[in-house]
């Protein structure tokens, strides 16, 4: 993305760059509705990878799951200042996490343990990546658009529903993770979530495959 960004804004083809930059930031809201499908099935995927004795850390895997995904808006941001030739804007993001990071886990960790560290972690990454896209939209003057949240919210709480309503154990979680992730980009369909030239794009890219033209 940063190449293509920078060729593009080279090329002063500002309209497109900005519409590049914001699919991106939008695909990062259309991770939130994972981060719900592990939510649901956070002790499942815990025991299945690491026994039952452990758990009590689906919390902690929960939490850093959000930071991580905050962390990467923080990332996809960073990416688009760099191609606008704003590294100071990137430094200053980065940097100022880290007091309230050392702030937060100084505090937080001796009385709740990994949990209040994973805590700190998520919140300072949340906190991160909303001061990212504000100043996103101070600079370039684009703004993931609020019906895109709502949307990845509403899929999420969706998806967070019917795993836990779907109790699993074993390797039936596989192909529980497998449905519920082909499930996650069908609700955005049939929510309006994608736009026309979006739906184009599927079709050009499968169409062929699954609807072969008969002659």
């Amino acid at each position: 993305m940063l190449s293509t960004l920078r060729h593009l804004i080279s090329q002063k083809e500002i309209v497109k760059a900005k519409e590049i930059g914001l699919t991106a930031i939008r695909s990062v809201f259309w991770l939130i509705p994972f981060i719900g499908l592990a939510a649901g099935s956070a002790n499942e995927i815990v025991c299945f990878i690491f026994g039952n004795n452990f758990l009590p850390a689906s919390p902690i895997f929960i939490l850093l799951l959000v930071a991580g995904l905050n962390l990467y808006m923080l990332s996809v941001v960073n990416s688009i200042l760099i191609a606008l030739n704003k590294p100071k804007a990137t430094l200053i993001l980065t940097i100022t996490m880290v007091p309230f990071a050392i702030m937060g886990h100084l505090i937080m960790t001796p009385n709740l343990g990994g949990i209040g560290a994973s805590l700190v972690t998520a919140l300072i990454a949340c906190f991160g990546a909303i001061s990212s896209l504000i100043v996103i939209y101070t600079i370039w003057n684009i703004y993931p658009l609020v019906r895109t949240f709502l949307r990845s919210i509403f899929c999420s709480l969706i998806v967070f529903v019917l795993a836990n309503a779907w109790p699993v154990s074993g390797f039936m979680l596989i192909l529980k993770l497998f449905v519920m992730t082909l499930a996650i980009p069908t609700i955005f369909w049939i929510i309006g979530e994608f736009s026309s030239s979006e739906k184009n794009l599927f079709y050009a890219i499968t169409g062929k495959k699954l609807f072969p033209k008969i002659h």
